[in-house]
């Protein structure tokens, strides 16, 4: 049974079933099970993102055991909740040196406080939307359309279009 992984996994805990297990995972298996490209995977490994360094197998290709796609996931969380290199960079740094909770605790308390002001305003986005939608079902309901552009009112108040 092939599993694919997204960005969206919240689990700390693996995210492969039993049936991956105890193997290592060639480049286009761990594209498959992240959802990462294989320009991401060497970026990363490039970049030294990688806790444990890639193993190779006996003709020299990448090979990536459990943990590796683990930490790749939990990179994609990090990535797709818009957190930018430099900071996941430092978060590596982090976990690699096996620096004090506190320190990773910051960059992501920091980056969850930004999250939440963009759902803030991704709410507030919304709401203007719903109010719009309302606007033209209630004028459809009343049997007329409204203008496409909101008249000039006498004192110069732009309408509700």
């Amino acid at each position: 049974m092939e599993r694919k992984l997204g960005p969206r996994a919240r689990s700390s805990a693996s995210v492969l079933g039993d049936e991956f297990r105890g193997r290592m995972y060639s480049i286009s298996e761990v594209v498959e099970l992240t959802g990462m490209s294989q320009h991401t995977l060497r970026l990363y490994e490039r970049e030294g993102f990688f806790v444990n360094k890639v193993q190779r197998d006996s003709r020299g290709n990448r090979a990536y055991d459990e943990s590796d796609v683990d930490w790749l996931q939990r990179l994609g969380i990090l990535r797709a909740a818009g957190m930018p290199i430099a900071e996941i960079s430092r978060y590596v740094q982090l976990v690699r040196a096996d620096s004090p909770d506190e320190n990773r605790i910051e960059i992501l308390a920091n980056h969850r406080e930004r999250v939440l002001q963009e759902l803030r305003d991704a709410q507030e986005r919304l709401g203007l939307m719903d109010d719009k939608i309302a606007l033209y079902r209630a004028r459809l309901d009343e049997g007329g359309r409204g203008a496409p552009w909101p008249e000039a009112k006498p004192d110069g108040e732009a309408g509700d279009g």
